[in-house]
């Protein structure tokens, strides 16, 4: 904005409305018309951009929250912006200070039990959002596996032994599983959680 015809003095200007998306900044901004001044006298006076915020929620499979989850904040070429994020005691990480951008949250270290999942979370920060992005990420349980081994009265493995696999529920999750030549069957990627074989077939 231009001013003229200004007699020698003291002035100062005083925003009172800021430009959308950026906050007010109402300081007085003071200067000096010289006696006999010959050129314009230039100002400059930045506005501050309003930050967005960005709230992420950590859960497991089953809805509980996760505290102590670890993550890094990163822009949307996926060049590191700050790091060693934590999940609080309610399993949410929350930053305020966010410029109008594109980001992502990548996971970069879970707690004792889960998988760790590196696939980045992206959000966008918007110029004059006043409302928090809210996130949600699931961590999958770390999967466990269990052996068992049919013999026989003598203490010989048995081959071809079936049974069936049952949750604490009663619910069938797997049938046919055959005993090997060494009297062996193995099931993998079980959640934690009580299970139950039963024997269909000796």
């Amino acid at each position: 904005l231009v001013v003229e015809d200004l007699a020698p003095g003291h002035y100062y200007f005083v925003e009172t409305e800021a430009p959308f998306g950026y906050e007010l900044d109402d300081t007085p901004l003071e200067f000096e018309i010289v006696f006999n001044q010959e050129t314009q006298l230039v100002l400059t006076k930045e506005n501050i951009v309003i930050p967005g915020a960005v709230e992420l929620t950590k859960e497991d499979e089953d809805g509980a929250i996760l505290e102590g989850v670890e993550f890094e904040l990163q822009n949307s070429e996926g060049h590191t912006l700050r790091e060693g994020l934590l999940t609080d005691e309610e399993g949410k990480l929350f930053i305020d200070d966010l410029v109008p951008g594109s980001y992502q949250l990548v996971e970069t270290a879970t707690i004792p039990g889960y998988e760790l999942n590196s696939t980045p979370i992206p959000f966008d920060i918007t110029l004059g959002q006043t409302e928090t992005v809210e996130l949600s990420f699931v961590n999958e349980f770390s999967p466990g596996s269990v052996g068992l081994t049919k013999v026989g009265e003598n203490g010989e493995t048995l081959e071809g032994a079936a049974f069936s696999l049952f949750d604490a529920e009663g619910n069938e999750l797997d049938t046919g599983l055959t005993t090997d030549e060494e009297g062996r069957l193995v099931v993998e990627d079980l959640a934690p959680g009580h299970y139950y074989f039963v024997e269909t077939e000796a």
